[in-house]
Formats: structure tokens, sequence, C-alpha cells
């Protein structure tokens, strides 16, 4: 299994400031209660009506869960493709590999990190 290095999730995302002037997003303890600003702090996001400041807020606050459900995915196109010559290949599954290593930093497939679902 794979230890995370990141935040655990899942991240929280909240609106914070002087008229909520920006975007804060929060990780979760072991016990996924939130942590507080000073401990958990993943990302600030000031607030912006020229860019798509939430929209980005959100997709970064989804990171954990997306990761974790890629990861899982991953593994059961692994598991359904056993066997055949073609694995390696296949465009969604490289594309997935590749997506996972960006995020992670490590190349890994879904089956060596399925137990890190926060669920």
């Amino acid at each position: 299994m794979n230890e995370a290095k990141h935040t655990p999730g899942p991240w929280h995302l909240e609106e914070m400031g002087y008229n909520s002037s920006s975007y804060y997003i929060r990780g979760s303890s072991e016990s996924g209660a939130r942590l507080t600003m000073g401990k958990g702090a993943v990302a600030h996001i000031p607030r912006s009506t020229v860019n798509p400041m939430e929209a980005n807020a959100r997709l970064i606050a989804a990171a954990p869960e997306l990761l974790d459900a890629l990861r899982g995915l991953l593994a059961l196109e692994e598991e359904n493709l056993r066997g055949y010559d073609d694995i390696d290949v296949c465009a969604e599954v490289q594309f997935a590999r590749a997506a996972i290593t960006k995020a992670t930093g490590r190349a890994d497939s879904g089956q060596a990190a399925q137990g890190d679902r926060h669920e």
C-alpha cells in the first residue's frame, strides 16, 4: 500500500476573510475531522471576479477523492484486462497512470493503491 505524502482527505472548501474574500481548503485528521487552519491548510485562493477561482478551489478540494476514485477504477480496469497483451497500450490506462504519477510524483497502479481510499 502506498502512503499518502499529501494532507489526508477529504479536503474541505470554505469561504473566509472579509466579505468572503478568499477560499481556504483544509485537510482532515486521520479520523476525518476537519483540521484547524494552522494545522491543515492545503491552499488559500483569493476570490477574483475575473478568473474562475471558485471552480478552481472546488476542483482542488476534490483532489483526494478524485485520486482515490481514479486509483480504484484503474485497479478494476487492470483486473478486467489481466491476461490481455494490450493492457499497457490501452490509452485510458496510460492516461490514468500518468494522472496518478502527476498527482503523487511516483508511478503506481490502481492495484497498489486500493487501500488508500477514504471511505
